[in-house]
């Protein structure tokens, strides 16, 4: 399942992850459109 499809299906996303340059900016503000 992609973030696009759990963003759309989902009542509440929790991620837990370190701030990484791998992790840096994977989610931003067009997954809350």
């Amino acid at each position: 399942m992609s973030l696009e499809e759990i963003f759309k299906e989902a009542d509440v996303v929790s991620l837990h992850a370190p701030l990484l340059p791998d992790t840096e900016g994977r989610i931003h503000g067009e997954h809350f459109r």
